[in-house]
């Protein structure tokens, strides 16, 4: 197996019970994560079964770094394991373990322009959960960086122009027919702020839409919630950094204000005001298995 195959998004699931896992320094440099990243990390890796050593052995089974870290003593190791002893080891950029962590592994579903000049690439969803025979996925990456409403006013989940992006824009150009079969229309329901109380408006039926407060709350842990952008999105807005600061459907503090996951995965409850540019989009879809 090359190098390459470790170090792909081939991985789609890990195998935490029993397996030995291997971090670098994962907060040094920081960048796009907070201090106390890595005790993170390994603290989610202890409560799966998995055990966390300090030295890259042929025992280990997998190598979480911090992208940037290929010089770092344990990579080398690592590699050198590989190619010298075909010792399986998976070695994980940060980011991709991140992806893979959440819900139930990643698929690949859609294409989509992911960087600015070039062709559309499949898109990479998160696999939320899976039920009567179909899933709910969420978009890996911030794909665009797109207002909740193009004008300063009130609005909901129902009449805001990011929903009819979502579901004419995007949904024409990410989605060939025979994937358009496999996406189920689906009743959504907004439920109010629970701080401000702010309405949710009305129910809608729609084949992509943004999650809301409380499902992402439900599906994902706060640091699961960090979501980078596609560089398409990044050349949109690079004053806030790769790490995305994402739309929910939700209502914010009044109805001029939209709720959202900031970069460190908090959900403010009294959101952005919905014609903000540099928030990201990650559409979530249902769809048939």
């Amino acid at each position: 197996m090359a190098i390459m195959d470790y170090v792909t998004p081939n991985v789609t699931k890990i195998n935490f019970e029993d397996n030995f896992f291997v971090t670098t320094e994962l907060d040094k440099g920081l960048g796009m994560y907070r201090k106390g990243t890595n005790n993170e990390v390994i603290s989610y890796i202890e409560a799966r079964g998995g055990i966390v050593k300090n030295s890259v052995t042929k025992t280990t089974n997998y190598l979480i770094y911090r992208e940037g870290e290929e010089e770092s003593a344990k990579y080398k190791k690592a590699i050198e394991l590989i190619q010298g002893q075909n010792t399986p080891i998976v070695v994980l950029p940060l980011n991709l373990f991140l992806i893979v962590c959440r819900g139930e592994g990643v698929m690949e579903f859609g294409s989509y322009r992911t960087e600015k000049g070039k062709k559309p690439a499949p898109i990479q969803w998160n696999v939320l959960c899976r039920e009567d025979g179909k899933a709910l996925l969420l978009s890996s990456y911030g794909l665009v960086c797109k207002p909740y409403h193009k004008k300063s006013q009130d609005v909901t989940w129902e009449t805001c122009t990011l929903r009819q992006w979502l579901n004419e824009d995007f949904y024409n150009a990410a989605f060939s027919e025979e994937e358009k079969a496999r996406i189920v229309k689906t009743k959504i329901h907004t439920d109010e702020n629970p701080d401000y109380h702010t309405p949710g408006g009305n129910d809608t039926e729609d084949h992509v839409f943004l999650l809301s407060a409380t499902e992402a709350e439900r599906y994902l842990l706060e640091y699961e919630r960090r979501i980078k952008k596609t560089p398409a999105a990044f050349a949109q807005d690079s004053f806030s950094g790769w790490q995305a600061d994402w739309w929910l459907r939700s209502p914010g503090c009044d109805p001029t204000c939209a709720d959202h996951v900031s970069g460190k995965g908090e959900i403010p409850k009294g959101g952005y005001y919905v014609n903000t540019k540099w928030n990201s989009v990650c559409p979530a879809i249902w769809v048939t298995l």
